[in-house]
């Protein structure tokens, strides 16, 4: 079985809460890094990313104590979604976060999706989904549905 290698990367993005921020991207539990590969502030806009996906949110108490758990299905603190929602409670208004990671499993698949966060909403793009629409459309194919997989 191959092992899938992800780099994740933001845009830069104003918050309310610039302590807070810090705070949230040291408790992002990452696939198999322990921190970010970088965490910016450039013109009081920030940007982080790491050559790894984001798999959760670590509690407060586990960070400080520095632990570096894994992340457990059964527990909600370690859901990626814990990530974006803490991110959306400390997006400025008219600012967005976009997230976008890109990954691969050796040459079977290849992935690229971003995850837009604002104040108001948290939504998903997914590049094959919408690669695939746009040749539907070209086509003028509902129907097409090519393998895309290996």
């Amino acid at each position: 079985m191959a092992n899938y290698y992800g780099a994740t990367r933001t845009n830069y993005f104003n918050v309310t809460d610039p302590e807070k921020l810090k705070d949230i991207v040291e408790r992002i539990n990452w696939d198999w890094v322990s921190k970010p590969a970088f965490f910016v502030e450039e013109n009081g806009q920030f940007a982080f990313g790491a050559y790894s996906s984001i798999c959760g949110l670590k509690p407060e108490a586990d960070a400080s104590a520095g632990k570096d758990l894994l992340e457990d299905e059964d527990d909600d603190g370690y859901e990626v979604e814990a990530v974006y929602e803490a991110l959306q409670k400390i997006v400025a208004p008219g600012s967005a976060i976009i997230i976008t990671e890109i990954g691969f499993e050796k040459l079977r698949y290849l992935t690229a999706f971003s995850v837009i966060i604002t104040q108001e909403a948290i939504e998903s793009e997914e590049l094959r989904s919408q690669s695939l629409t746009l040749a539907r459309k070209l086509l003028g194919n509902p129907a097409y549905d090519p393998r895309m997989e290996y």
